[in-house]
């Protein structure tokens, strides 16, 4: 784990231009979504323009999958660098924790400089916003933790990619149809309660999915 955490710390050293990526990429999903967005408009008006389904299926998401599929090294190339599965897992998960929190971070701080300028911000419910986006940061970690899984599974980036959109799209048409989904639970304005429990429902299934990565990992190396 020590040698895993080591490692990682250089790899982010060397590869600070990936922070100017995501302020590009976090840039314009911010822009997107704030578009239209001024100071007439209203609290609820604005909590379901921030988070619009249709824009984190097409834009949000699709980023983040990207994202993580860049950062993911080739088995060789991990093999040859750490030669231990633990290693490798360990370089998975936490890149890919990582680099998504980073893009959520970037994404909210962006949200909150343009509703600043346009003066929106007043009429912000911050609770509802918080709660939000806590939902939105455990379902980009789900989301991006089985495409890690379907990348290893499929041995293909490509592949991934497409599975984990059709997925995203399926559960799309599902939220539409006013079904509840987990993955886009943070679309809907809800309780305090009911915002936790689909949280914590989240958080089981990213540990569900990082166990299963661990597993395909030794499968992999195997």
């Amino acid at each position: 784990m020590k040698q895993a955490i080591k490692q990682q710390r250089m790899w982010f050293k060397w590869h600070k231009q990936w922070l100017v990526f995501l302020g590009l990429l976090a840039f314009c999903s911010s822009v997107l979504v704030c578009h239209g967005i001024s100071a007439t408009t209203g609290t609820f008006a604005l909590q379901n323009s921030l988070f619009d389904r249709f824009h984190f299926l097409v834009v949000y998401f699709p980023f983040t999958i990207l994202i993580t599929l860049l950062v993911q090294q080739t088995r060789s190339v991990d093999i040859a660098a750490t030669g231990t599965r633990r290693i490798i897992f360990y370089q998975r998960l936490m890149r890919t924790a990582i680099i998504q929190t980073e893009f959520c971070l970037l994404w909210l701080l962006l949200v909150c400089v343009h509703l600043s300028i346009t003066a929106a911000i007043v009429h912000m419910n911050w609770l509802l916003f918080l709660m939000s986006m806590v939902t939105v940061w455990v379902s980009q970690l789900l989301v991006n933790f089985i495409v890690v899984c379907l990348m290893v599974h499929l041995r293909s980036k490509i592949a991934a990619l497409i599975v984990t959109w059709l997925i995203l799209a399926g559960l799309f048409l599902i939220a539409v149809n006013h079904i509840p989904t987990l993955i886009f639970a943070f679309s809907v304005p809800q309780t305090p309660l009911r915002s936790a429990g689909n949280d914590v429902m989240l958080i089981g299934l990213i540990l569900l999915s990082v166990s299963r990565m661990d597993a395909l990992t030794t499968k992999e190396v195997l």
